[in-house]
């Protein structure tokens, strides 16, 4: 007794009996349909000054623009609000700076003769404690 075979079992469902191909369609399942469309990135772009955008730089599908200036000192962002105003927010750019101390002029009084004449006021008040002898004092 020969076993059974499947005579389905090797064959292309692609490809009829006949020889002749058909092609394959893929599934297609309905996509979600919705009122706005995804946007591929984000609008806006550089200005000079923020008095070049218009409306039409503004997408109307709920999306803000983004805005910012050339020197990068401030952005806005301005998208449609449901009235059909453009509302706008802005952005500044917050720069730490360094506090350095005021330096004073230079002075040459304070920053040269002060601290010499103060050192020779101490040697002449070290010299003025020292007992006071005479040269015949010394020859006794």
């Amino acid at each position: 007794m020969q076993p059974y075979i499947n005579p389905y079992l090797f064959s292309n469902p692609y490809i009829s009996g006949n020889g002749n191909n058909m092609q394959a369609q893929p599934m297609s399942y309905p996509q979600p349909q919705s009122n706005f469309q995804q946007a591929a990135g984000i609008a806006g772009r550089y200005v000079n000054d923020f008095n070049e955008i218009t409306a039409n730089d503004v997408p109307m599908n709920g999306s803000p623009a983004i805005f910012a200036k050339n020197d990068r000192s401030e952005i806005q962002m301005r998208e449609w609000s449901p009235n059909g105003q453009i509302v706008s927010t802005v952005y500044k750019a917050v720069i730490p700076t360094a506090e350095t101390p005021a330096e004073q002029p230079f002075d040459p009084r304070a920053d040269l003769l002060e601290p010499i004449l103060e050192r020779i006021n101490q040697l002449e008040n070290k010299l003025n404690k020292l007992p006071k002898t005479t040269a015949k004092e010394k020859a006794e």
